[in-house]
């Protein structure tokens, strides 16, 4: 099922006012990153577009209500807490926006586990992490805001070695060997 273009944008204005209390410099860039992968992947592989563009609009809004610091390991600490937040979050917005009980029901279900990389079992989880793990090193729409070399290369080995070899779909697969060698030359 299709995402209505006004619904998408009202979500969109929400999400990114929301972002600016997050990660500075981070989530709104990689919240848009990750939603242009999602988008691409859906030209071929199946989705319903109404759960799956809201659910990656909102999967990161819980870093504007979590402690963090701006580090590595500041921020894998706090990961559980901001799927959990966001979760919470979501449901007044996906209920202003009109989303059915069934939309909003999967829509918070993917918010609240998409870095439990684990339990990745539906075609609707695998798109959501693709997407995400995509816009996470798409550089030339989001830049690293780690400020230590060493934080950034925490980064990308932690992402070749847990993220990389979960991708499962073909676009997602050829995507990510287009876009990862320019991000692990450039976080080095």
């Amino acid at each position: 099922m299709k995402l209505d273009i006004a619904t998408e944008n009202k979500l969109k204005d929400r999400v990114i006012e929301i972002l600016k209390h997050g990660r500075p410099g981070w989530d709104g860039p990689h919240t848009l990153a990750a939603v242009y992968w999602l988008k691409e992947l859906l030209k071929s592989e199946t989705g319903n577009q109404r759960v799956l563009i809201p659910a990656m609009y909102l999967h990161d809004i819980g870093w504007a209500r979590s402690e963090f610091e701006n580090n590595w390991q500041s921020i894998k600490n706090a990961k559980d807490a901001h799927m959990e937040k966001g979760a919470v979050m979501a449901r007044p917005i996906l209920e202003e926006l009109g989303f059915s009980e069934q939309e909003t029901r999967e829509i918070l279900y993917l918010v609240g586990m998409h870095d439990k990389l684990e339990q990745i079992l539906t075609m609707n989880e695998q798109l959501i992490f693709e997407a995400d793990s995509l816009g996470q090193i798409d550089v030339a729409r989001v830049q690293s805001t780690f400020k230590t070399r060493e934080d950034r290369l925490k980064f990308i080995n932690s992402f070749e070695v847990r993220r990389a070899s979960r991708f499962k779909t073909f676009s997602g697969k050829r995507f990510l060997a287009e876009i990862f060698p320019l991000a692990k030359q450039l976080y080095q």
